[in-house]
């Protein structure tokens, strides 16, 4: 597994005015401190030869007054030769620690600059998990990030305002990396407004950062699938078939009981014990248990729900037919006329759950979890072991392309959903999946590949994948219910229009 690690800026003026110092006094440390240090070895010789000579010459010479003098005179030019020895080492230390000016960040923890070496109890290397909590405070001139850790320690990084672009890069990093420990709502607010000043500028706020923790997190594992002929639930369901696997997640097909075919979705939890185990199965079981109530006859049924040697399973009703991404990948990407059909389809089926008491998620709205048979579609996965595995390992299971800026921070709602319609919809005009984390535009896809299919996309259909897909939630549709309208209306319009050409 990859890692990514970034180094921002950091401008302090005390520690540019201690590392001035420090530059300053160097030539006495590094070089008159060594030189101080060979005088006092010279007059040390130079005292005990002329000690020497002079007893010897003298009538009361003693060797132990010699001794005694000689003893005294070593102690002194031992205790000034370590005197310059530590001035040099502190010397060298000071140079080192309060030249380096930069914050270091990576998935493991955070490094700050030496000058909170003091602040930090010398410790200037601090993990994530020591994190306990994150505050912004800003004003006019800065912004201040004040980070506390469980050693009773805290760390006040300033961030002067003309420096926006390293403010926004440290946030963005705290955001992927710390996340679990944001709870601050002016910090969430601040980076939300930060997103949205990228977007109104025409800038994307998917950044190298995040790009690189999206491929992190979607990195494959040592993840072994099931093979063909295994049994569970003390042989109650056998294996027949794998269908898809990746990641930390599997696909099924099995028998129940020798009589039934069902759809098996196995998830992985590895190296996990404790609370934080505790707590995931707690959420998946309370998910598995939420879907179980769902009753509608495009939604494939979820029939169990158990773990068994550490892996979750759920336990779906088996439908036939082709999923959309198997599809569009053999016959080519779908009229708009089509698409609009499906579609509102789609939005149906997502109104139903999301007005499920209490609302359910999707989570995992793609091509890959919808199928078709004679022209109608069928939900026939959730996303509930996804998230129980985001929740316990930070592991994101799935197509990233379909995942909401939001539910990439751990925060899902019922607009992640809308945004995955989006994302599908543009896959099924297009035959592409859309770039991760960014609002889509079919036009504008096959303007850069320099494609006339794109003429054939209206601007309504194009508008409304924007609207589904756009980066802050607020700028997006609301419900999947508005979705439905919209589409109504422009297949309505492009009905009449048809008529008109027709005529």
């Amino acid at each position: 597994m990859s890692h990514q690690e970034i180094a921002i800026p950091y401008n302090s003026n005390l520690q540019k005015a201690l590392f001035i110092v420090t530059c300053l006094f160097s030539p006495i440390w590094a070089v008159l401190a060594p030189i101080a240090t060979c005088l006092c070895v010279v007059t040390l010789a130079l005292g005990g030869s002329i000690g020497v000579l002079s007893g010897l010459l003298s009538s009361n010479f003693s060797f132990s007054e010699f001794l005694l003098g000689m003893g005294l005179a070593g102690g002194s030019m031992l205790a000034y030769i370590l005197l310059f020895l530590t001035i040099v080492y502190f010397g060298m230390v000071s140079f080192f620690v309060f030249g380096e000016n930069k914050i270091t960040l990576n998935d493991k923890g955070i490094i700050f600059p030496g000058i909170f070496l003091f602040t930090l109890g010398f410790r200037r290397e601090q993990r994530w998990e020591n994190l306990t909590s994150i505050q912004l405070l800003s004003t006019a001139s800065e912004t201040k990030l004040v980070l506390s850790f469980n050693s009773n320690t805290k760390a006040t990084l300033k961030i002067k305002s003309k420096n926006a672009a390293e403010l926004e890069q440290l946030l963005l990093a705290l955001e992927v990396w710390a996340k679990p420990h944001i709870q601050d709502p002016i910090f969430l607010t601040r980076l939300e407004e930060l997103h949205n000043d990228r977007i109104s500028q025409g800038e994307t706020s998917f950044t190298t950062i995040w790009e690189n923790e999206v491929n992190r997190r979607f990195s494959s594992t040592a993840f072994v699938p099931l093979d063909p002929g295994h049994k569970l639930q003390g042989n109650r369901l056998t294996v027949t078939q794998q269908m898809a696997f990746g990641g930390l997640s599997a696909i099924y097909l099995a028998q129940n009981r020798e009589t039934e075919l069902v759809i098996l979705k196995e998830s992985v939890i590895a190296d996990l014990a404790g609370e934080k185990a505790d707590e995931a199965h707690r959420f998946f079981e309370r998910e598995a248990r939420l879907l179980m109530k769902l009753n509608h006859d495009r939604i494939a049924r979820v029939m169990d729900y158990f773990v068994e040697n550490g892996r979750s399973y759920l336990v779906l009703e088996y439908r036939r037919g082709r999923d959309l991404r198997h599809i569009v990948k053999n016959d080519g990407p779908l009229s708009e006329s089509k698409m609009v059909d499906w579609a509102l389809q789609i939005t149906d089926l997502l109104s139903y759950i999301h007005s499920a008491d209490p609302p359910i998620i999707h989570r995992d709205l793609t091509p890959d979890n919808l199928i078709c048979h004679d022209d109608i579609l069928t939900l026939i996965d959730f996303g509930a072991a996804n998230e129980y595995l985001g929740t316990a390992t930070g592991t994101l299971v799935g197509k990233q392309a379909y995942i909401s800026p939001e539910q990439f921070r751990g925060r899902a709602s019922l607009a992640s959903d809308i945004y995955a319609l989006g994302c599908t919809m543009f896959f099924l005009v297009t035959g592409h999946d859309p770039e991760p984390l960014t609002c889509s535009s079919p036009r504008e896809f096959f303007a850069e590949q320099k494609d006339q299919q794109g003429t054939e996309i209206s601007e309504g259909i194009d508008k409304l994948i924007q609207e589904c897909t756009a980066f802050a939630v607020e700028d997006r549709l609301k419900t999947a219910k508005e979705v439905k309208q919209k589409l109504v209306d422009i297949k309505e319009q492009n009905e009449k229009r048809s008529a008109i050409e027709t005529k």
